[in-house]
């Protein structure tokens, strides 16, 4: 039997603007600053974090990235916090190893 995984939209919108708002203060990043990077006005970054405003799903990936987080992360898909730099590194090893695969797949009668 499957469960049903119920997700409200006040529960989902509250999810994104803690996160939002705590990961800003974790990170030490000005509301203003993340703002500038994300390309909106500080005082609409203020309207997700108090939950007065949703951001559309463009936006929170931005956000997400802005502050080193995955989306999933962001939207309370997942509460692992995967560093972008090592999440970055590890996608080159499986490319790599994707790669070798490949090769040796292709000339491993020359061996």
């Amino acid at each position: 039997m499957w469960a049903k995984l119920s997700i409200t939209k006040k529960s989902f919108h509250a999810d994104v603007s803690n996160k939002l708002a705590t990961l800003r203060k974790e990170k030490e990043i000005a509301q203003g600053e993340l703002a500038k990077t994300v390309g909106i006005h500080a005082n609409v970054l203020g309207r997700y974090e108090r939950e007065e405003a949703k951001p559309s799903i463009d936006m929170a990936a931005k956000l997400a990235d802005a502050l080193g987080v995955s989306l999933d992360y962001m939207i309370g898909k997942t509460d692992i916090e995967v560093d972008m730099v090592l999440r970055d590194k590890i996608l080159t090893i499986c490319k790599l190893q994707l790669y070798n695969h490949q090769f040796f797949a292709k000339y491993n009668h020359h061996f």
